[in-house]
């Protein structure tokens, strides 16, 4: 009846709208906070991972919440000492994010510190009320998802294994298809690389066969057969990583009417071999694994990188993120900034999530704050002050998470999904209260301090990777 993309978007709908209810009944003052834990938790997309997750999340968030209470009880008579402390866990949760087992927990654990550091307004009791309720609101947040996500339409990870695989098979034939047309017309400038970048889409894969595979009788019992149809994944990103670095040196030398026959036939003959592997009914299956077997000896070996390598890139992300913050808490102290703590906790925010992602989210983030925003605050001002029950307000939240989870429904999109989900709940909340307000000053000034700080981010990123790149 529904596909795969539909059923998922309403589950979470089915999640938000659910954690919201609870949280409202149960008279907390952020109910938001709750509904913002199942929103992070459904862009993961996967039940096994996304559970992991959670677990993360929650001890990330005892591990912000006890640290906030640390800098309240012994600095809140002192700005200076304040954020000298802060800016060191801030630090060390930058440095250790990148842990491929606990990197998400220190990475919330950053994020609830400035939250909780900055709306406890200097004060022990609130700071401790607020650690409790965040506990409380996370800990909700995750057993909804659990629930509804073990209930409703349950997906096995053999179900989301061949899900990523057909995507990411549909998304390569595709973009290769675009890369030989612009070839074909001498176009090459024309050519979108980073649709060709699926690395993230086979390491969910490995995720996935790493995962316990009871109940999943095809991957049980043909677990190397698919591992070496990821490892075929793996040689056909290599393979157009090596066209595409081709190109663009032959761009740069200005280089025409050069015959990229040779580099086009391998990615072929991949892609054939890979589509009939993936077809491929069972009794037929041993001639595609002698065939993938054969491409993938030519599998070039990941470079190993050195660990002082990665722990410089580690140093330059926490140089980075205290850059950001400066800027901001300076902007915030020496600028008629009407934010109290908000401005400098966002700035917290987004220095620390967005210097772990890859570069060019700071452009995807700011884009979808500018898309996101005017509708929400829109919906805010115009629609919701004309609801008189519960049940409209979750049903206008449940309609939007559908449209977001549908329309963004590509791996590649998940940042618009959870700063979308995010953005929604944030620039709403005061009508979540038992009193609702509806003032779009605050949305209004939420807004711009969002749209700054990514600017900031955006700045500093450019900045120190021309400063790294000229060394």
């Amino acid at each position: 009846m529904f596909d795969y993309k539909l059923k998922n978007a309403i589950k979470v709908a089915i999640t938000v709208s659910i954690s919201l209810f609870l949280a409202l009944w149960f008279q907390w003052d952020k109910p938001y906070w709750a509904a913002i834990t199942a929103i992070v938790l459904c862009a993961n997309g996967v039940y096994g991972q996304a559970l992991r997750q959670g677990r993360n999340r929650v001890l990330g968030t005892l591990g912000g919440v006890a640290y906030a209470l640390f800098l309240v009880s012994f600095f809140s008579q002192s700005m200076t000492l304040f954020i000298l402390f802060l800016l060191l866990f801030l630090s060390v949760c930058v440095y250790f994010a990148s842990d491929t087992e606990y990197g998400y927990a220190f990475n919330i654990a950053a994020v609830v510190c400035a939250i909780v550091s900055a709306i406890g307004g200097f004060d022990g009791e609130t700071t401790f009320h607020l650690l409790t309720m965040r506990i409380q609101e996370t800990a909700l947040g995750v057993v909804v998802y659990s629930v509804v996500f073990g209930l409703v339409w349950p997906v096995t990870t053999e179900q989301a294994f061949f899900e990523v695989v057909d995507n990411t098979f549909e998304a390569f034939e595709t973009s290769i298809s675009k890369v030989f047309k612009a070839l074909e017309n001498n176009n090459a400038y024309s050519i979108e690389w980073d649709t060709l970048n699926q690395r993230a889409a086979i390491t969910q894969m490995n995720d996935l066969l790493a995962m316990p595979h009871s109940g999943s009788a095809n991957l049980q019992h043909q677990a190397k057969y698919w591992q070496l149809v990821v490892s075929s994944f793996t040689l056909l990103q290599q393979q157009v990583d090596e066209l595409k670095q081709k190109l663009q040196a032959d761009s740069a030398s200005d280089e025409q009417g050069i015959n990229y026959h040779q580099d086009i036939s391998p990615i072929l003959e991949t892609l054939a071999a890979l589509k009939m592997a993936i077809n491929a009914p069972k009794q037929e299956q041993a001639a595609s694994k002698a065939k993938l077997l054969l491409l993938c000896e030519s599998i070039k070996p990941e470079p190993i990188v050195e660990r002082s390598t990665i722990r410089n890139m580690k140093f330059k992300r926490v140089f980075r993120m205290l850059a950001i913050i400066s800027t901001c808490f300076a902007m915030w102290i020496y600028l008629p900034i009407p934010s109290h703590g908000m401005f400098p906790m966002l700035a917290t925010i987004f220095a620390c999530v967005l210097v772990n992602l890859p570069d060019n989210m700071a452009k995807h983030g700011l884009w979808g704050v500018m898309i996101w925003g005017p509708i929400f605050i829109a919906q805010y001002t115009l629609i919701m002050p004309h609801f008189t029950e519960l049940w409209q307000l979750l049903s206008l939240y449940a309609v939007n998470i559908v449209i977001i989870w549908t329309l963004f429904s590509n791996a590649r999109m998940g940042i618009q999904r959870i700063l979308g989900g995010n953005l929604m709940m944030v620039l709403t909340m005061n009508a979540l209260k038992p009193a609702p307000v509806f003032d779009v000053s605050l949305s209004l000034n939420m807004l711009a301090w969002v749209i700054v700080c990514i600017g900031v981010v955006q700045i500093y990123t450019q900045f120190f990777n021309q400063v790294f790149a000229e060394k």
